[in-house]
């Protein structure tokens, strides 16, 4: 009677302790909201990043999306911001905007394919950068 009493225990303590890890797992997971965007006369569905931690993040990681074209980075302020491929494995068009304007698009080719670390900056200060990749 003690044995079974013992693995009872065991048994509702791992299944509670799974249940915390995916409670923990969901709650970390960055949530994006979806935005329809227009670039060049084309309609694309992009992903918001309107975060610190969703900028540092960006599509690393991502090997495919399936909701989304791309992301769109909207920051508060105008800035110069640098993006490169680290972890990034989708080759993105980059288009650097700035209010409604496309300033300049660069092509930012996945690690995969350069083997290394690849750097873009935009060419002014913008407030808005767009990654869309490239199919």
């Amino acid at each position: 009677m003690q044995q079974f009493k013992i693995k009872r225990i065991l048994f509702f303590t791992v299944i509670l302790l799974i249940f915390t890890l995916i409670l923990i797992y969901t709650f970390k997971r960055e949530h994006y909201q979806i935005v329809d965007y227009q670039i060049e006369g084309k309609n694309y569905r992009l992903l918001l990043a309107d975060t610190p931690k969703k900028w540092s993040k960006g599509l690393m990681y991502k090997r495919k999306l399936t909701n989304a074209d791309g992301m769109l980075f909207v920051f508060p302020d105008k800035r110069k911001p640098t993006f490169y491929n680290k972890n990034t494995y989708l080759d993105l068009d980059v288009y650097w905007i700035d209010g409604s304007s496309i300033i300049a698009k660069h092509y930012l080719a996945s690690i995969e394919k350069t083997k290394i670390i690849v750097y873009i900056e935009a060419p002014t200060f913008v407030d808005k950068v767009a990654e869309i990749v490239k199919k």
